[in-house]
């Protein structure tokens, strides 16, 4: 069966990844594919088209080796010049899972950014200036779209009533092949899950988010603990 072909003005859900992994998994997220449009001369990226119940998303990815916040700024900025029709851009992808008392963030959990006091909902790590009393941060990034931060608050009350549908969705289901070339693999034997009273819980954590997981350990101690610092008060 051919895939259908929307117009560009059609697409209002941006999607950028940071690797070809985090590609495939966004592809295989869809309900449907959609077939390529044409390009425009002045659009470097290339992407995928297909919808999500209902909302019809466009997909880009970094380029292969040029990962960081400045590729990542290029891509959205192309995206967002060709799509114009555009309401929200997410940036999704694989994130190294800092877990603490405050939040009990397993394997395989969806992370969702939101505000908290001075925090935007993400934390650049390098937003600041070194002082001789330590690292000074100065600023802070933009707050998610007041719509998508609706939308946490109404999963969030689904879930405390009980009415969430995280459970109903098979996790498996679309579950790309392992991968085994020089990486620790996880199977789905190994999946951790939670319960209470015996039935099994997935929740969707929201709090602050970092912009990098590649920083040194020392480092993400740091900020972790200065954010955390900040946020308790």
């Amino acid at each position: 069966m051919p895939l259908r072909r929307l117009r560009r003005e059609d697409y209002t859900v941006g999607w950028v990844c940071a690797l070809p992994i985090e590609l495939a998994a966004a592809q295989e997220m869809l309900d449907e594919e959609h077939d390529q449009l044409e390009y425009s001369a002045a659009d470097e990226n290339l992407y995928s088209f297909g919808s999500i119940n209902g909302h019809n998303v466009v997909i880009g990815c970094l380029p292969a080796g040029r990962i960081g916040n400045n590729s990542a700024a290029v891509v959205a900025t192309q995206m967002r010049a060709t799509f114009r029709w555009i309401r929200f851009g997410l940036m999704v992808g694989i994130g190294g899972g800092v877990p603490c008392l405050e939040a009990d963030i397993r394997l395989g959990d969806i992370v969702v950014s939101q505000p908290n006091e001075t925090f935007g909902g993400v934390v650049q790590w390098d937003i600041g200036k070194q002082t001789t009393s330590g690292f000074i941060r100065t600023e802070s990034l933009n707050a998610p779209p007041q719509l998508l931060l609706n939308a946490v608050s109404k999963v969030r009350a689904n879930e405390a009533r009980g009415k969430s549908k995280l459970v109903e969705f098979d996790w498996g289901k679309k579950r790309l092949q392992e991968q085994r070339k020089g990486c620790d693999v996880v199977s789905s034997t190994d999946e951790l899950t939670r319960t209470r009273g015996g039935v099994e819980k997935r929740a969707i954590p929201s709090g602050i988010v970092s912009d990098d997981i590649s920083a040194s350990q020392p480092r993400r101690d740091r900020a972790i603990t200065l954010v955390v610092a900040q946020v308790m008060v």
